[in-house]
């Protein structure tokens, strides 16, 4: 095992063939930026690869690799919770010749942007980050009309037929797996489901569906009009007001702080005087600016005097 210390942490790594495998990672480091080479002079190897399990339950936050990696081995990065970026560095060939393991991304639900092949976050990064976090579509991310329109309409088919679904499916095989003895709302029993259990899955995967969708209407590199319209309704139907809010909770848990989408959800929703007070009530502590744009928007109602009813 050779050892390579950076201001991050410590990279390990195997040698195998003239080439370098990255192996592990010791460090409080959040950020790892693994070098195209190793050594110096007649030592001097590419890394290539990166071994099974090599950042397992890793506190990473951001994994970038350089385009000579070729092989990414099976739960490469999985189980770490803290992930939010990754890049594997461009320019590449051909990115199907990159072998992409099984599960790599496993476990890794904050991850918001994957770059395959460049450095710079797109519509197409958070789309691929999307794959593995919420949609069930990982073979997105091995296809190879990666970043085509093709592939975008195949994001797009794989959404419409998620949110399409029943939102209980899914529920069985958790149960059947074992998990019957996990509650979502802390009512749990390894007797079998009590009343609360299968309503909470459902919110949750609602609240997913939702998440999805506002996504997509943001970064909607070619999104065509009939998938804006179907995305669009998903929102409508489980906005804020509505007898599931699961569109208004992903936007608070997911968004929450983020103008944009606020804004977006507010153009989609067009919400009225009583609505926007609702989401004022609800937004808790979130930040000036977007309570600033909730009272001054001109929703369904035309009015914009909503903070003369909040003065009253």
């Amino acid at each position: 095992m050779i050892r390579i210390d950076t201001p991050q942490g410590t990279l390990l790594f195997e040698e195998k063939e003239n080439t370098f495998i990255l192996a592990g990672f010791e460090g409080g480091g959040t950020v790892l930026n693994v070098p195209e080479r190793i050594g110096a002079g007649e030592t001097e190897r590419p890394v290539t690869a990166v071994a099974r399990k090599a950042l397992l339950n890793s506190n990473l936050k951001e994994i970038s690799l350089p385009s000579t990696v070729k092989d990414i081995g099976d739960w490469a990065f999985s189980k770490a919770t803290h992930l939010k970026r990754f890049v594997l560095r461009g320019p590449i060939g051909d990115l199907s010749a990159v072998t992409l393991g099984k599960g790599i991304f496993e476990g890794d639900q904050g991850l918001e942007s994957v770059c395959l092949g460049y450095g710079e976050d797109d519509d197409l990064s958070f789309l691929l980050a999307a794959t593995v976090s919420r949609l069930p579509a990982t073979f997105l991310m091995r296809t190879g009309n990666l970043g085509t329109e093709e592939w975008f309409k195949s994001f797009d088919a794989s959404l419409s037929s998620y949110i399409a679904e029943s939102d209980f499916t899914g529920y069985s095989e958790r149960i059947l797996c074992g998990e019957e003895d996990i509650s979502y709302d802390g009512i749990g029993s390894v007797d079998g489901e009590l009343l609360g259990e299968s309503a909470a899955y459902v919110r949750e995967k609602r609240k997913d569906k939702s998440a999805l969708c506002l996504l997509r209407l943001m970064r909607d590199k070619n999104l065509s009009a009939a998938s804006k319209e179907l995305f669009e309704d998903y929102i409508r139907k489980h906005a804020l007001g509505k007898e599931d809010d699961s569109a208004w909770q992903a936007l608070k848990t997911f968004y929450g702080d983020s103008l944009e989408y606020v804004e977006l959800y507010c153009n989609v929703v067009r919400p009225g005087k009583t609505e926007i007070g609702a989401m004022l009530a609800d937004m808790g502590k979130q930040g000036i600016e977007i309570k600033s744009f909730l009272i001054g928007y001109k929703g369904e109602s035309g009015s914009g005097d909503l903070i003369e009813d909040l003065l009253l």
